[in-house]
């Protein structure tokens, strides 16, 4: 009789592995044409500015056949501290799916993070893996709403929206992150206590952005007197077409229509067929209908709480500050 895999923490001596594992199962689902390599290794599970990833492995007899992936993360909400994991890289070997390795690892790997202090899970599935989700205590807290500018409508007819492989672009130098800038806003801003916004540890921006392994990020500086806006964006070729994703918001929430055009204006200069921007009330999102922005439902989040004692607000959508930097793949 075969032994069943044996789950784990992963090692450093499984990375030739577990990566090997990654590339294979996601091949065909991934949004880029990026291999994951060395360099995915150290940003991803190793060099997060908020601590080592929890990382989780089923091994049959020396062979990696699973891996599961938790994601650190921290937010403010109310003046104190919100620990938090990010489910993902979650994959099994086809060979060995069907006995309950997913969910194995999953448990293994969140009995860790209350042992860490951690108080929940979030993260985004999509519509095949949510029922795997739930049936592990995800809460469902529904679709994220994005708003969507399309500069060039007959490109998107030809290439779906947020579909087809996608490849790195490099943007002008004018955009270059300029990390100093960012860091000196952030140390001045001041968010809303009762929104959950992204706790911005010192190196946040350097890890999560400038240091990525496969993704080129610009910012865009909005400036009106004494006020400012940090706009963080990439741009994504995806075959004949560009499309452009904000991905974070900083500074000033007042700004609501120079950012709007600035935006726009840069997806122009891009050549970018559309501009997407994920909803956030703390900036003001929700109105963009006004610069011809649409509203399109992509994505659904979930939560697991890890903590009995987590504060309810983590369970509504317009509680959080929702940035596309959040989602692992953006």
């Amino acid at each position: 009789m075969k032994k069943e895999p044996v789950v784990r923490f992963a090692e450093d001596s499984d990375r030739k592995q577990v990566l090997a594992l990654l590339n294979s199962v996601f091949s065909s689902q991934q949004r880029t044409d990026y291999k994951r390599d060395d360099a995915y290794w150290n940003w991803k599970f190793r060099g997060s500015a908020y601590g080592t990833s929890i990382l989780t492995v089923a091994d049959n007899e020396g062979k990696i056949v699973g891996v599961d992936h938790l994601w650190p993360w921290e937010f403010c909400l109310k003046g104190e501290l919100l620990k938090a994991v990010q489910p993902c890289d979650a994959v099994v070997h086809p060979d060995y799916r069907g006995r309950g390795l997913f969910k194995s690892m999953r448990r293994f790997g969140l009995n860790e993070a209350e042992l860490r202090g951690y108080q929940m899970a979030f993260n985004f599935p999509n519509e095949n893996s949510l029922p795997g989700n739930k049936s592990m205590g995800a809460e469902y807290l529904g679709k994220i709403t994005w708003w969507v500018r399309i500069l060039k409508p007959f490109n998107l007819v030809k290439n779906r929206l947020f579909t087809s492989e996608q490849k790195d672009f490099q943007l002008p130098g004018a955009y270059n992150l300029n990390l100093e800038i960012i860091d000196n806003l952030t140390a001045q801003s001041k968010m809303a206590d009762e929104i959950i916004t992204i706790r911005r540890v010192p190196g946040f921006h350097q890890w999560r952005y400038a240091a990525h392994p496969s993704r080129t990020y610009g910012m865009i500086d909005v400036r009106a007197g004494k006020k400012q806006t940090i706009v963080i964006f990439t741009v994504n070729p995806k075959g004949s077409s560009r499309e452009m994703v904000v991905v974070d918001l900083i500074g000033d929430n007042s700004q609501k229509t120079e950012v709007a055009k600035s935006i726009v204006a840069a997806g122009r200069e891009m050549r970018a067929d559309f501009i997407a921007v994920m909803n956030n009330h703390q900036f003001g999102i929700k109105d963009l209908w006004s610069h011809r922005f649409l509203k399109m439902k992509s994505k659904n989040m979930v939560v697991t709480p890890i903590n009995r004692k987590l504060n309810d607000d983590v369970k509504s959508l317009e509680n959080w500050s929702m940035v596309a930097g959040l989602h692992d793949s953006i």
